[in-house]
């Protein structure tokens, strides 16, 4: 596959970025302070685009880490690493400058050291995809190609299916498919570990509150990072297609 910078998937990238830090964060902000807003199905609406999108956005990046390794394996896949840091430091300094056109002004007081460590969160969310991939993907591709090579060389029937194009929209078989399943996992696992702290702190004193804790987290995690998985296989499509053309 030829090396290309893949414009297409990196402006879809940062797109979902940008519309998540740009518009909906800070307009959710400026809802969830208003008392009379907060209360509206505004306030609820632009809550859970905002959510939803922020799991798409986040499985669509360490999909695009994924087909880095598929493509270019570990060696030669630098630029996608260097676009997927890029594209995380835009979504917080964009966030940083929206937040402050919202305030006024340019207030980082006690609030920086949060988007650094954000920030770093992201990128550590990275690290796995590229270790699964790495130990899924790669050894699959170099047996797959071995195996072609020598079936061809003794004009013998090769019946090992490739990696992509995907032969079923889900299958555990494919050591791609798994990673990209995987991306899903750990998104959704994260959002509701970070999620954990500020559902305690409001309080869970019945079975009522429990109940509505984990239809919470269905509806605003689980159900976005499960569709996103579709979402997912069409991205890596577009950019195996980007690398063609």
């Amino acid at each position: 596959m030829k090396h290309k910078s893949l414009p297409l998937p990196t402006i879809l990238i940062f797109s979902l970025f940008a519309l998540c830090s740009c518009f909906l964060a800070p307009l959710r902000t400026y809802l969830a302070a208003d008392y009379v807003l907060k209360e509206t199905y505004w306030f609820t609406a632009v809550d859970f685009v905002w959510m939803h999108l922020e799991a798409i956005s986040s499985v669509i990046l360490l999909t695009f880490v994924t087909f880095g390794i598929y493509c270019y394996q570990l060696h030669g896949c630098k630029h996608i690493f260097l676009i997927s840091i890029l594209s995380l430091a835009f979504k917080y300094i964009s966030a940083i400058i929206a937040f402050s056109f919202v305030n006024g002004s340019l207030d980082l007081t006690g609030k920086l050291n949060v988007y650094i460590i954000s920030f770093l969160f992201e990128i550590a969310l990275i690290v796995p995809t590229i270790f699964l991939s790495h130990r899924l993907i790669t050894p699959y591709q170099l047996d797959y190609k071995a195996k072609e090579s020598a079936a061809i060389l003794l004009n013998r029937p090769f019946e090992q299916k490739p990696l992509y194009p995907f032969q079923k929209i889900f299958s555990l078989k494919n050591p791609l498919q798994r990673v990209i399943f995987f991306n899903v996992i750990i998104v959704a696992a994260c959002r509701i570990i970070s999620d954990i702290p500020s559902t305690f702190q409001y309080g869970i004193f019945d079975t009522l509150d429990i109940y509505v804790t984990l239809i919470t987290w269905f509806v605003l995690i689980l159900l976005p990072a499960f569709y996103s998985y579709f979402l997912a296989l069409p991205f890596f499509k577009l950019c195996v297609k980007c690398t063609k053309e």
